[in-house]
């Protein structure tokens, strides 16, 4: 049986220009020197309530 994969995991972080982004988890990462950035916005609790939206598991539908 095939094993199932860890779940990817979300962070948010500040940018340069102020605004925040939703990044992909630094150990899901494919090349380490390329960071994966999802989306952004400019307040940083809309954009963390996103992310913790995103990492909740019950969040996501389940194919069977």
């Amino acid at each position: 049986m095939a094993k199932k994969k860890k779940p990817f995991q979300w962070e948010c972080k500040e940018l340069e220009d102020g605004r925040w982004g939703i990044f992909l988890c630094e150990e899901f990462w494919r090349w380490a020197d390329k960071p994966v950035m999802y989306g952004a916005g400019k307040n940083r609790d809309s954009v963390q309530s996103t992310v913790d939206r995103m990492n909740d598991p019950k969040y996501w539908a389940e194919d069977d």
